[in-house]
């Protein structure tokens, strides 16, 4: 017998022994993916901060083209469809058709009195409209440099700023039009579909809000050495039963799982979020107020007592929780 609780003393003696060896095993290894992490972290915001410092002048256009008579028009079944004229000058346009023009200053500098010139080589006469909602305090116009181009005038263009113009055209080209702007170190190439889909995706990616998002995550595991948080995980443990290392991972999981989101959740619904507010802010209050639910119940075991359904429901809340911040995020767009 004597000998018998003799073996059960030294092997609970060793038990305790190997715990503290055990934790600090585990915090040496996250002492590596965190100092990894920063790294990481430290050279994306170098990288974005020596490109924002680049001089970097570029222009972006796109031209689209809507003819106005269209030569699909059933004319059998629309006689007066056969009466239409358009003229110009007192010569009858037989096919003309109206073009859009959209630039985009996308560098980091503004620019200032672009010799933007739009031309063709067909010989088709270009005539200049207008150019659209002009702001406050710019020189923006469009005129006609010759009969067959047209000049766009902009005493400034500043960065991610737009100018829209239009022109008709007395026939419908069937060659690509030119666009010209001859400036020193200024970089011009043609928005087409692809382009249009990888802005979208950058846009959608948001690096700046997943840096954000890892740099918490990376705090979180540093504050978790403290004093404080030790304390208040001792805290969950004597009073919910939490061991500590499921309510660390709890914790970290929120930002993660948050910024998986930014990548996930599809960009037509972060539109609706941002222009959404007051609904959103709705949505966002009941999915907190069900996560935080959720939480009570697993923590307390209210109705629920199997592990493996508790875990479920604690990765619900989680993904919940990171369901708000992700939302808190587009309502301030």
């Amino acid at each position: 017998m004597n000998i018998h609780l003799l073996s059960a003393v030294e092997s609970v003696a060793e038990t305790v022994t190997n715990q503290p060896t055990i934790t600090a095993s585990f915090w040496s290894a996250t002492n590596i993916v965190v100092t990894i992490l920063v790294g990481l972290i430290t050279a994306i915001v170098t990288w974005k901060a020596a490109k924002a410092n680049v001089n970097e002048r570029s222009l972006s256009y796109s031209l689209k083209i809507h003819p106005i008579l269209n030569s699909k028009f059933p004319a059998k079944e629309h006689a007066s469809w056969q009466n239409i004229r358009i003229t110009y000058n007192n010569v009858v346009l037989t096919n003309p058709c109206l073009v859009s023009l959209e630039i985009i200053n996308t560098g980091n500098k503004g620019i200032e009195n672009p010799p933007i010139l739009v031309s063709n080589k067909e010989n088709i006469e270009m005539i200049p409209l207008e150019v659209e909602n002009i702001p406050t305090g710019y020189i923006w116009c469009i005129e006609s440099d010759s009969s067959v181009s047209c000049k766009v005038s902009a005493s400034l263009i500043n960065p991610k700023q737009k100018l829209r113009a239009s022109f008709f055209m007395s026939a419908n080209p069937q060659q690509p039009l030119d666009f010209s702007c001859a400036m020193c170190d200024l970089q011009c190439h043609e928005i087409t579909g692809t382009d249009v889909v990888r802005e979208n995706v950058s846009i959608r990616t948001n690096i700046p809000y997943s840096v954000l998002l890892g740099g918490f995550a990376i705090l979180l595991l540093l504050i978790f050495q403290s004093d404080v948080m030790r304390n208040l995980s001792y805290f969950f443990l004597d009073t919910f039963r939490v061991p500590a290392i499921f309510f660390e991972l709890y914790v970290i999981a929120i930002p993660i799982v948050a910024l998986f989101l930014s990548y996930l959740v599809p960009y037509k619904l972060n539109i609706w979020i941002s222009r959404h507010r007051f609904a959103s802010g709705i949505i966002c209050l009941v999915i907190f107020f069900l996560a935080s639910f959720l939480l009570y119940i697993i923590l307390n075991d209210i109705w629920i007592y199997r592990f493996n359904v508790q875990l479920i429901i604690g990765i619900i809340s989680v993904i919940l929780y990171s369901s708000v911040l992700h939302l808190c995020h587009y309502m301030k767009k």
